[in-house]
């Protein structure tokens, strides 16, 4: 339709047209709200949810009907016949290893007692070492032998961590029975487990692995002998307490920097005050900062120590005390302000600021060391890269991150002594709030900020941002500048916002998804969710444990009684999110373990596998798109691939890989030990025989294996598990007006998403599907939209093999069929083909499940080479698995159409 009028200017002539126009459409009912609907309702309606067509090649459904057939005659009856009890699989047995010894530790009674003994007496002819804690020494042995429990809160510098677990023991070997005492202290952190056993060896002139070790996550250095003191993560104390759930063997348990409140330390104390009743011999000490404590005294009905430290006075500076500071700005530091396309940050950090402080506390103060507090392991490396890049750096400067990532033996540095004219500066995160103790530390600055992982129920998605910390906190980073003479501390926060801030940090358990939880609670009984946590400390709402209870039930790991189904049982051991122990335990019955194994190992820490990856996202997409053009996920695992195989045969190509490729070679050192700890999780767990696993080296074939090569069914694998979709969009309402040509992307039904600079998938122009999975997502309060990072382009038809919800089918005009899933509360995705196929694809998906859930039922528990009927439901199950493969390859061929590089 077309509008002419003529006019005396061609502004005069364009303003009749227009009033032609909009004349006509009023007249026609086609303006709503003073804008032009150029759609009826319903034309809307069809565009907007136009299904997806779906077509599948005449052979691979005569396959699939031949199949479902066979089943419908023959396999269906024997599966039904072999049923297994997989509850042993929560209850392993338990008592084969000792919570505190090496597997193959001994114990000479009498020898160790004598040799423990005489060591004590000839320390204490010796020892002049006299902290606060000391003259406590008497009173807490004393409410030790009287009590169950005991809370020992204790000012920063007081010696509680270092000496009361000696105290213990040397009260046990005075008395000739040191092997009757064998110590347990969980930390927080693997940093602070290491270091202090590192310490306290040192101290009792003893090398680690004699009378006190260590066992965190992947290392571990423990006593051969009873009598003995062993420092252990909140996590690896919780798989103590899967697998002996009275801590016997254990004569104390002392959970250590209680404060923190992160979620493993509030479900150590519910398990610990079960376990006291359970096992008579066991104490429990509750050690904390002086936080908040009178809550831990109340919870446990026990008294309560209090032990002042040994501090010097402390000068606080606040914002505006800084900006006055004499001479401070001859050291303005100016830094370029970078623009991020997912720049997801409100409070972001003040590096010049920081700088700043740091170079004029150098220049204008007197020997000492200086902590500064910084959120992460990101802003440690651009403080320390500025830092080095000024002019006044030199060698009388010694500039030390501390942070997990930092290997042992340079984490040692920061204890030891520098010279007189060396500046030891320190960047560290919060561990050295508390947990961690330099002694020589006489400035502070403090950035004001951490990172923590929150929950947002409303936008339904996880997110880690920075966050202020509480006041307690900031009295605890102060409280470090003055262990050894009076210090100064510079908090990069006004007086008045210091004022503001919360007095205590929030837990951890209040502000994070419950899922993985509860899955945990499982293993330690059998009550429902909301029974077992109303016994915290601080109970989560009833709505929060709802709401996760609902999540584990849609993903198929928990019954609607709160009863771990067959699936649950396999993924109730791992020490990950649920959705990746799904993925792992799924791809174990999928037959591709190494390539999902390396993608859960990798997205299940927080760490990144590159370099610098804020500003160098470019770079980073592009070495990813060399190894997959529309998945990240498959990208890097091809990547790990390729590392791995440098590692077994050229390893003097490590390095060039690593620096071409922008990896972080520490990083993928760890991601291979992550990945081997899961292979055994999931051997412990029946999915994977090790007769059947060549070894760990994903350069090898195996059965475990046999399609680890398929693409599309590693990315199906992960979508199966995460049930997380994004829909493309190219119809969409632009300022109220619908258009088309929009190109945009939705997830969660409403919710808009953008993908991170760094995919594969970013600014996409061709899309040879409309449907993309992930694992992680978070909020960009600056462009108000989800903002996800890495992204996985999956066929339509993996969207609906790969989802176990309900189908709804309705028959159309045209004699085809259109298939409907609610994904979630919020999302449908609509299909369409004709009849024949939707009614094949649906039986073979009905076939497929139910081999899977007879793989979960019966794998591990089941001699299948000794069963006639069971050897035949296998050879079965190898058909359907190629036909699907087959399936999956030939529906994503536009999806993999760029070569991957040749890697082997």
């Amino acid at each position: 339709m077309s509008f002419k009028e003529t006019g005396k200017t061609k502004t005069l002539t364009f303003k009749n047209v227009a009033w032609k126009c909009l004349q006509w459409l009023e007249i026609n009912g086609k303006l709503k709200n003073g804008k032009p609907r150029i759609y009826n309702e319903e034309e809307v309606r069809n565009m907007q949810f136009k299904p997806v067509e779906l077509n599948v090649a005449p052979e691979i459904l005569n396959n699939m009907t031949q199949l479902i057939k066979t089943y419908n005659t023959e396999i269906q009856s024997m599966t039904l016949k072999n049923t297994v009890n997989s509850d042993n699989l929560l209850h392993q047995s338990t008592l084969t290893h000792h919570p505190i010894l090496e597997d193959n530790g001994y114990s000479n009674i009498l020898l160790r007692n004598k040799t423990l003994r005489d060591r004590l007496l000839e320390r204490c002819n010796n020892d002049t070492v006299t902290l606060p804690i000391h003259e406590f020494k008497d009173e807490i042995l004393s409410l030790l032998e009287n009590h169950r429990v005991l809370l020992i809160e204790g000012d920063t510098g007081c010696g509680k961590t270092t000496q009361v677990p000696q105290f213990i023991l040397d009260a046990f070997a005075k008395n000739g029975n040191a092997t009757d005492c064998n110590i347990l202290i969980s930390q927080p952190r693997r940093i602070s487990a290491i270091s202090l056993a590192d310490r306290i060896a040192y101290e009792r002139k003893e090398h680690v692995g004699d009378v006190v070790g260590f066992h965190v996550r992947l290392e571990q250095a423990l006593p051969k002998e009873l009598g003995a003191i062993v420092f252990c993560t909140t996590g690896m104390l919780l798989r103590k307490l899967q697998i002996n759930p009275d801590l016997k063997g254990c004569s104390h348990i002392i959970l250590d920097e209680a404060h923190e409140r992160q979620i493993d330390t509030d479900m150590l104390m519910i398990l610990l005050k079960r376990a006291i009743q359970k096992n008579p011999t066991l104490k429990v000490l509750i050690m904390s900062a002086t936080i908040n404590t009178h809550i831990f005294q109340q919870y446990f009905d026990c008294p309560t120590i209090r032990v002042p430290g040994r501090l010097f006075a402390v000068k606080m500076h606040f914002l505006e005390d800084i900006d006055h500071l004499p001479n401070i700005e001859r050291y303005r530091t100016y830094v370029a302000k970078g623009r991020y396309d997912d720049e997801v940050e409100k409070l972001s950090i003040n590096f010049g600021k920081i700088v700043q402080v740091i170079k004029w506390i150098s220049s204008h103060k007197p020997p000492g060391a200086i902590l500064c507090f910084l959120p992460g392991w990101n802003e440690i490396m651009r403080v320390q890269s500025m830092l080095e890049d000024t002019s006044c750096y030199n060698e009388k400067h010694l500039i030390l991150p501390m942070h997990s990532k930092v290997s042992h033996n340079e984490q040692r540095k920061i204890f030891e002594h520098t010279p007189k004219d060396v500046r030891k500066i320190i960047l560290a995160t919060d561990i050295a709030e508390t947990g961690i103790t330099v002694s020589d530390v006489v400035y502070v600055v403090d950035s004001a900020l951490r990172k923590e992982s929150h929950w947002d129920d409303i936008k339904d998605i996880f997110s880690i941002k920075n966050c202020w910390i509480s006041r307690a906190n900031i009295q605890q980073r102060k409280g470090r500048a003055g262990r050894v003479k009076p210090g100064e501390s510079y908090h990069l926060i006004s007086k008045k916002e210091y004022e503001k801030l919360q007095p205590y940090p929030v837990p951890q358990l209040l502000c994070n998804p419950l899922e993985k939880v509860i899955l945990d609670s499982k293993t330690y009984t059998d009550e429902k969710a909301q029974a077992f946590l109303s016994g915290f400390l601080e109970p989560p709402t009833p709505t929060a444990i709802q709401k996760a209870v609902r999540s584990l039930i849609n993903l198929g790991v928990m019954d609607a009684e709160e009863n771990l189904t067959a699936l649950g049982k396999r993924m109730a051991l791992f020490p990950t999110h649920p959705k990746f122990s799904k993925a792992m335990v799924y791809s174990s019955v999928f037959d591709c373990l190494h390539p999902v194994i390396t993608i859960a190992s990798i997205f299940s820490g927080e760490d990144n596998l590159f370099h610098n990856i804020l500003n160098e996202k470019s770079q980073i997409r592009e070495n990813k798109r060399m190894y997959h053009p529309s998945s990240d996920h498959v990208a890097m695992a091809w990547i790990f691939k390729q590392w791995s195989h440098f590692n077994e045969t050229s390893p003097h190509l490590i390095r060039k890989f690593c620096r071409d490729m922008m990896i972080r070679p520490l990083r993928i050192q760890i991601l291979s030990q992550i990945r081997n700890t899961f292979i055994q999780q999931l051997i412990q767990c029946k999915m994977l025989s090790k007769a059947l696993l060549h070894d760990y080296d994903c350069n090898k074939s195996d059965i475990a294996n046999k399609y680890e090569c398929n693409d599309e069914l590693v990315r199906a694998v992960l979508y199966s598990a995460t049930q997380q979709l994004i829909e493309h969009k190219d119809v969409g309402f632009k300022n109220g007006i619908l258009r088309k040509g929009v190109n945009e992307l939705r997830t969660q039904g409403r919710a808009k998403a953008v993908i991170s600079g760094e995919s594969v998938n970013y600014k996409r122009k061709n899309w040879p599907s409309s449907f993309f999975t992930y694992f992680n997502a978070a909020h960009c309060n600056v462009r108000r939209s989800i903002v996800i990072r890495e992204t996985s382009m999956i066929s339509p038809l993996t969207v609906l093999l790969f989802n176990q919800k309900e189908v709804q089918c309705y028959e159309l005009d045209d004699n085809r069929i259109k298939l409907t899933i609610n994904v979630n509360a919020q999302q449908t995705v609509r299909f369409v083909c004709n009849k024949e196929t939707a009614n094949v694809l649906l039986q073979f998906r009905n076939v497929m499940w139910s081999l899977v859930q007879y793989l979960l039922e019966t794998q591990g528990f089941v001699n299948h080479r000794n069963d006639l009927n069971l050897k035949e439901i296998l050879e079965y199950k190898e058909k359907v698995f190629e036909t699907l493969v087959e399936t999956l390859k030939m529906s994503s061929k536009s999806i993999e159409n760029t070569e991957k590089v040749e890697t082997l």
